[in-house]
């Protein structure tokens, strides 16, 4: 079964980086930006979903999975994914009936934000 500290202790051994930094308010705290690394097209955040969202998973579980979109006008240098027109950043499948699969995609996902 998966848990969020398994979740960390991986990120931390992979030398992945958590989201960007806030103060206090939910809003980007702008000193510690300047040393946030940007990892978001690290490869291993896909094998990370993979790993503790449909390969470890309990069948028990949930089988819904939420994905955020890749946002063709998003900014390389904004740290969050943002709203295109009307299209939602985020969008659920369902996992696969056979285990450990992927449902088919048809959009861009951002693996880090999701």
């Amino acid at each position: 079964m998966s848990d969020v500290y398994s979740m960390l202790d991986t990120m931390d051994r992979e030398s992945l980086s958590g989201p960007p930094p806030m103060d206090g308010s939910l809003r980007l705290d702008e000193q510690a930006l300047d040393k946030f690394v940007d990892d978001s097209e690290d490869p291993r955040w896909n094998s990370l979903f993979l790993q503790f969202f449909i390969e470890n998973e309990d069948s028990g579980h949930d089988d819904m999975l939420f994905f955020v979109r890749q946002i063709d006008d998003a900014s390389d240098d904004a740290p969050v994914p943002r709203r295109a027109g009307n299209q939602d950043p985020v969008f659920v499948l369902r996992k696969q009936s056979q285990p450990s699969a992927l449902p088919p995609l048809s959009e861009r996902v951002m693996w880090k934000e999701t």
